[in-house]
């Protein structure tokens, strides 16, 4: 596994190199890019990338392991979370949870006219700030980037104001909510994560927005990549019935 220290790093060199999908092979992982220099001094330098595959076997066979240690795991102690709600042109709420570390914990407001630069990141359909995600805030911090975590409407304590929920894909919600991140940190350089299915709502507001998209990279951690064909498969047993068990607690909030 990647050490965390250098996930951020390695989330916008990929995005240089237009990276599509790591797939397994069998000297361990195969960067998938158009040909470079760049991408060349990558796979002969970072010995890291050749590590990737090197994972005991019920990890590599059973990807579920893996989820459910990210959503069970506790998160980052050495992380905190400052709430802003977001009211949306039509009266919906969705909450951004600003990271800040020990020593930020009172400085509760951030001047609009701070150039730090901002990550975005946005969690998988459960709304759970991981043990990956938080770890990810933790990095940021290091490294001087403002990280903020994006909750759609109804999840992670978010209360819902109107009868609507974000469809999957949908990225209307998270267009004005980078529209005000971007009012509030004006001049700031914006970047995004997105992890699992989160993933596929940045991909979508990718699509979308194009150029006009406000982030100057983006990266995206373990995606989906056919949600057509994962959808008319349909929903492992597992995970079906998990996700409907937390939906039905929102609205019954």
């Amino acid at each position: 596994m990647l050490p965390w220290a250098g996930v951020l790093g390695f989330l916008l060199l990929l995005i240089l190199l237009r990276v599509r999908v790591w797939v397994p092979s069998s000297s361990g992982a195969q960067l998938v890019c158009k040909p470079s220099a760049l991408a060349a001094y990558l796979e002969s330098q970072c010995q890291a990338l050749k590590g990737l595959c090197e994972a005991s076997w019920p990890w590599r066979a059973l990807p579920s392991l893996q989820t459910l240690a990210s959503l069970m795991g506790p998160l980052d102690s050495r992380v905190h979370f400052v709430r802003t709600y977001l009211q949306l042109s039509d009266e919906g709420l969705v909450a951004l949870d600003w990271a800040v570390g020990p020593a930020q914990q009172e400085r509760r407001q951030t001047s609009s006219t701070c150039s730090t630069p901002v990550l975005l990141l946005v969690p998988n359909s459960f709304g759970k700030v991981t043990r990956n995600i938080s770890k990810l805030c933790h990095v940021a911090l290091l490294h001087g980037y403002r990280p903020v975590v994006f909750n759609r409407r109804g999840q992670n304590g978010c209360p819902l104001s109107t009868t609507t929920l974000q469809p999957y894909g949908d990225p209307a919600d998270l267009r004005e909510a980078i529209q005000y991140i971007c009012s509030r940190c004006p001049g700031a350089l914006l970047f995004a994560v997105g992890e699992s299915t989160g993933a596929g709502l940045l991909f979508s507001y990718l699509g979308e927005c194009g150029s006009s998209s406000h982030l100057t990279a983006a990266g995206c951690i373990s995606p989906i990549f056919h949600p057509r064909g994962w959808f008319e498969a349909g929903c492992p047993w597992l995970w079906q019935q998990l996700l409907l068990m937390s939906q039905k607690m929102w609205l019954s909030r």
